[in-house]
This record gives C-alpha cells, sequence and structure tokens, in this order.
C-alpha cells in the first residue's frame, strides 16, 4: 500500500507541475497534504527515475527543464511489437529499453 501511495503522490505532483501550481516546498506539500521532508523525497525519487525537475526562483515554482511523461503501470503489447522483444529487452524505434 506504501507504493501505491507513493505513485498516486507523485501522479499528483507531476499534474502539479505540469499546471505551474507547485508554489514553495512549504506550499507544495500542504497542497499535497503531506510533510516538507516527504515531498523532498518523492522529488528526490521523480529525479531518479529521469523526471528533470527545477525550482524556478523567479516564479517560485517547481517545473521541467524539457517535456516528460510520467507513466507508471502496465501497458497491453499489440501483435506487432511482440515479434520485436527479445531476451527481456524491446527493440523499438531502433532503441533498447526494458520491459
Amino acid at each position: 500500500m506504501k507504493l501505491l501511495n507513493q505513485i498516486n503522490t507523485m501522479e499528483r505532483l507531476d499534474q502539479l507541475i505540469r499546471l505551474r501550481a507547485t508554489g514553495s516546498l512549504d506550499e507544495l506539500a500542504y497542497k499535497l497534504d503531506i510533510s516538507v521532508s516527504t515531498v523532498k523525497r518523492n522529488i528526490e525519487a521523480m529525479k531518479t527515475l529521469g523526471a528533470p525537475i527545477v525550482f524556478n526562483f523567479y516564479n517560485q515554482n517547481y517545473e521541467y527543464e524539457y517535456g516528460v511523461n510520467f507513466v507508471f503501470g502496465f501497458q497491453t503489447l499489440q501483435k506487432e511489437n511482440l515479434l520485436e522483444i527479445q531476451g527481456g529487452f524491446s527493440i523499438l524505434k531502433k532503441s533498447l529499453t526494458f520491459l
């Protein structure tokens, strides 16, 4: 259950970042109804996963340095994609990605 809560928090954080509605760290903690230290942990976890999160001091807001999508979960593979999977890797668009 703890993992699901963290994923839900990350999804809400992602939405606030996209809306440019995070505010300061204290404001963000208030909006997410979690502690400041938990917000920091979630931001660091998202950065570890590749999220280019930065704080814009001028706007006093967290934002992404460049466009990204936050996706967590499982997707159904199409039949044509199944043929591209080899040895635990998926060969799509000339790049290797772990499944």
